[in-house]
């Protein structure tokens, strides 16, 4: 199953998902009204810029707070409104593994609400899981139903990975988001270590993403440049 998970990351990472109808028949028989989304759930109310990440409280309950004076603690998703809003993502990504993977071995947290798009609400989750931890960008149709997600920051992060005589760091990721345009950038290290000091590869990736009115996401790649210098590592 680690190794599914592994594989369900790498597909949220190369993108987002716009055949939203894909989403909608996965919710049976689940009531609309069973459901609401109050400003009261989430620390922040259109969230501009993923950079506030930086800001999460290095104590005992690290992620549970999104500022270091702990004014307000984070709200975690439930097991019915992880199935609502975190499983049809998992099951469009991974419609061959067990569905309630994501209910019981992932975390999610309320984030931020965003202002609407046409007919649909952008709600921004932090999903956690086995070396994982990332924002989602989520566009709920008129019954808070998901049909489509990207995301804005973070992604799989076990730690190096080595391979051969290369060591791969954690990809960053991060975004600002203006209205209906959001704008990332990811930037990966790979280092040499036979080189003294260590010689470091960098690449530096670009997006611009649109959300239509008609409920798609869609990415376009601006640019990448690959850059490298010497580290001192202690």
């Amino acid at each position: 199953m680690k190794h599914s998970f592994y594989l369900l990351i790498i597909l949220l990472w190369s993108g987002c998902t716009s055949k939203g109808v894909e989403y909608a028949s996965f919710h049976g028989s689940v009531k609309v009204s069973d459901f609401d989304l109050p400003d009261s759930l989430f620390p922040f109310i259109d969230l501009t810029s993923t950079t506030f990440e930086k800001s999460f409280s290095d104590n005992q309950d690290f992620v549970d707070y999104p500022d270091s004076i702990l004014k307000f603690r984070l709200v975690e998703l439930d097991t019915a409104q992880k199935r609502k809003f975190i499983t049809p993502i998992f099951h469009f990504e991974m419609p061959t593994v067990d569905s309630d993977y994501s209910v019981h071995y992932l975390r999610a947290l309320f984030i931020s609400k965003q202002k609407k798009i046409g007919d649909f609400l952008p709600v921004i989750f932090r999903v956690e899981g086995d070396d994982y931890g990332a924002l989602v960008y989520v566009l709920l149709d008129r019954s808070l139903t998901p049909v489509a997600h990207y995301i804005v920051s973070g992604g799989d992060c076990g730690g190096p990975d080595v391979k051969g005589k290369l060591i791969r760091f954690c990809t960053r990721k991060h975004s600002e988001i203006k209205g209906n345009v959001i704008t990332s950038y990811t930037v990966s290290e790979v280092v040499m270590p036979d080189s003294i000091p260590d010689l470091s590869v960098f690449d530096s990736l670009n997006y611009v993403t649109n959300i239509q009115k008609n409920g798609k996401i869609e990415t376009v790649k601006l640019d990448s440049v690959r850059y490298q210098r010497f580290v001192r590592r202690n």
